[in-house]
């Protein structure tokens, strides 16, 4: 089985985010018949040039959209680049993308997930740091999936491949031409792009051209149904049972009790159940402390 790995994103090179310890614990795990950084042009990719991997210098696309929530840019265009830019049409049986900021600590439990996956009928693998559960009332936002590790078989190449540009300004100028229940709700929710990144990758892997959803918050049943249609393709695995773990956000594996029932033991499922209730009744006990609304 060929399998390619692509590190993608900005090269980082501080002490406690290295894209260095990625590469090298990828090229550690021997999973791999195919490793490349896929990344923008910088002075410090020249100490990386010895090393066993392909490095791919992408033309930055730039950010036309910027998030005053946040503080910084959104960065779609500048994924799709280094993202696209990668992908090899039909040599490989699987491709994984991964984050540059993230490294594989457990090689064994990475190995045992793409097994799974390659056995499975599912189409794409995707791991669960900022999935929600669309099931829940007050969370009811479709085709929200992690972008953080992105993995899909030889079949889907060309589409993934082919995953359009976004007009940044378009989607950030449409919220101004809302109505003002609309424009309220999205300031409440400190959101400032019609489709967050997630949402907007998503929607083009499995709904092209045909959203169903109108924005972020958008909820109808026809738009639920084929949401979880969609998902019968999806494998989808928390980042630490993957055995991967990011340095620029030590918690962020940790996994979601929404999603508590992928591959976790019994004894597991227990804890991560638990764990959610009690973050239910701390949550609601600490708003009526503060008086929060």
């Amino acid at each position: 089985m060929k399998v390619r790995l692509i590190i993608q994103g900005p090269y980082y090179y501080e002490d406690d985010i290295s894209t260095l310890k990625c590469i090298k614990s990828a090229l550690d795990s021997k999973l791999f018949s195919s490793i490349c950084l896929s990344t923008y042009d910088t002075p410090e990719i020249s100490k990386i040039e010895d090393l066993n991997v392909e490095i791919l210098i992408n033309n930055d696309p730039g950010c036309l959209s910027y998030d005053p929530y946040r503080k910084r840019y959104n960065n779609n265009n500048r994924q799709r680049a280094t993202l696209t830019s990668a992908i090899r049409e039909g040599e490989f049986d699987l491709t994984i993308k991964i984050r540059s900021d993230c490294y594989i600590k457990d090689f064994k439990k990475l190995k045992t997930i793409i097994k799974s996956f390659m056995l499975s009928p599912k189409d794409f693998l995707f791991c669960d740091t900022t999935s929600v559960d669309h099931k829940i009332s007050y969370q009811r936002m479709l085709y929200h999936l992690s972008d953080w590790v992105i993995a899909f078989k030889k079949s889907q190449d060309v589409l993934v491949k082919s995953y359009p540009v976004e007009d940044e300004k378009k989607n950030t100028d449409w919220i101004l031409n809302q109505s003002s229940y609309l424009k309220k709700m999205f300031r409440a929710k400190k959101v400032s792009t019609r489709y967050g990144s997630e949402q907007w990758i998503m929607l083009n892997i499995f709904q092209r051209n045909r959203f169903p959803i109108e924005h972020v918050y958008d909820y109808s049943e026809s738009a639920k149904e084929l949401y979880e249609k969609d998902l019968m393709r999806v494998m989808c695995v928390p980042l630490y049972k993957m055995g991967l773990r990011s340095m620029k956000y030590p918690k962020i594996h940790y996994p979601h009790f929404d999603r508590y029932e992928n591959y976790l033991s019994k004894s597991e499922k227990l804890i991560y159940k638990l764990i959610g209730i009690g973050m239910k009744i701390f949550s609601y006990f600490y708003i009526k402390i503060k008086g929060i609304d």
